[in-house]
């Protein structure tokens, strides 16, 4: 498992090896309000998805015929994707890893449903 996630470029997302920003670093404190902190896994899910509604609503996706946007909307699906798995508990640090060796990556709402699914199994 290690290798495939080493040949993704995405291990440093499951041992904690990715750099966070430091203590003065203007996105410290957004980071942190991004995290799942005491919430249960359904109210951080509805938390994020207001925050990236509201972003939509600012900042809409242009319409075109060419197709185009179709490969946008889908990078932004996966940063959405991983903004929520990076967010979300340590614990869940095995149902991350086995979310991010999908190819392609999960969609946001499958993703979510995996997260719940493994909350109430505990």
């Amino acid at each position: 498992m290690t290798m495939i996630l080493i040949a993704k470029n995405k291990l440093c997302f499951v041992d904690g090896t990715l750099p966070q920003p430091s203590k003065n670093d203007p996105l410290f404190h957004s980071q942190i309000r991004l995290t799942q902190e005491q919430s249960s896994v359904n109210a951080y899910f509805t938390h994020l998805n207001a925050i990236w509604n509201e972003i939509h609503n600012y900042h809409p996706f242009s319409m075109c015929s060419c197709g185009a946007m179709k490969t946008v909307v889908d990078f932004h699906q996966q940063e959405y994707v991983l903004q929520y798995l990076m967010g979300i508990y340590e614990s869940f640090t095995t149902t991350r890893g086995q979310i991010l060796l999908y190819d392609p990556l999960s969609s946001i709402n499958k993703v979510f449903s995996l997260v719940v699914q493994e909350e109430r199994q505990r």
